[in-house]
């Protein structure tokens, strides 16, 4: 008795139809995870580029703005020198708003950099508050500092411009890349 290949194929793997369409059912699905990994890897790099992007641009406008705080510092300085012996009106409000604004972002940056840059905020928004204590009164725009007080407001100034230079550094721009997580 001659056994056909078709009926070897019949009778030893049921029906070789229900095969093929297990075996497409199969190389299909794999397409498919093949493809959504492809895509996860793709949308990662994305994403990747996207953060590293957004760094650098909160890293520059905290950089900028550290800089022109620290103008303010040395000129504030500069200014209660020459004063000398006279009474002083410091400003209450801040005149840097980006902490502010994008104080959210924070997170884009390294922790080193986090404590330097909300120190120096917190530093600027502390000075109209110890200024304010040793007046009496705090009036809603400025601060009145008497003359023997200048050296204080000194000291706070200064201590503002070197948190101002530290946080600078520490945002160096090659401080600036993102690792995937």
């Amino acid at each position: 008795m001659k056994i056909t290949f078709e009926q070897w194929l019949s009778g030893f793997f049921w029906d070789y139809q229900v095969w093929a369409t297990f075996i497409a059912a199969f190389l299909g699905f794999a397409g498919v995870i093949l493809t959504l990994i492809a895509q996860h890897r793709s949308d990662r790099a994305l994403d990747i580029e996207r953060t590293r992007r957004e760094r650098l641009r909160v890293v520059a406008a905290f950089r900028t703005e550290l800089l022109s705080m620290m103008a303010y510092a040395r000129v504030a300085r500069k200014t209660l020198v020459e004063w000398g012996q006279t009474d002083f009106m410091f400003p209450t409000q801040s005149i840097f708003p980006l902490f502010g604004a994008i104080g959210s972002k924070l997170d884009l940056l390294e922790p080193k950099e986090i404590s330097a840059v909300v120190g120096c905020y917190v530093w600027l928004n502390e000075i109209p508050t110890r200024l304010a204590l040793l007046s009496g009164s705090a009036p809603s725009n400025y601060v009145p500092v008497k003359a023997e007080h200048l050296h204080i407001a000194l000291s706070l100034v200064t201590q503002l411009e070197a948190l101002a230079e530290a946080a600078v550094e520490t945002l160096a721009p090659q401080s600036v890349s993102v690792e995937p997580v």
